[in-house]
């Protein structure tokens, strides 16, 4: 498996159209054009993949404000060695998406926009 510390820095900047190859035996990262689910589609936004540093914030949708991104882990009963494997999406430095459990206010589609989502493929 990755060393860590690779992990942890690895950052890819992804054009939504490819799917996106993660870093060790992570899987394969595809995005799905959709209406109205998933996170609306980046207008300017330089879009990146990353992994957990620490110190993250996120505001599910629905939720009143930001928590941090290790409280929505412990929620989520997501386990400790997992945490770190969990593909992070943001657009320039804004979280927009954590893989698989949520989508961050207020990047979520409306019923009538474009949107993407994510799936992951081992």
């Amino acid at each position: 498996s990755l060393d860590k510390q690779k992990e942890i820095s690895w950052e890819k900047e992804w054009d939504l159209k490819e799917p996106l190859v993660l870093p060790g035996n992570l899987g394969l990262l595809k995005a799905e054009q959709t209406l109205g689910r998933g996170i609306t589609l980046p207008e300017e936004e330089r879009v990146t993949v990353r992994f957990r540093r620490g110190g993250e914030y996120c505001h599910p949708v629905g939720r009143q404000g930001s928590h941090p991104l290790k409280k929505c882990f412990q929620e989520w009963n997501i386990p400790q060695w997992e945490r770190s494997q969990v593909p992070l999406i943001y657009y320039n430095d804004e979280l927009v998406a954590v893989v698989g459990y949520c989508i961050c206010e207020p990047y979520q589609a409306d019923p009538n926009q474009n949107g993407i989502e994510f799936k992951r493929l081992f």
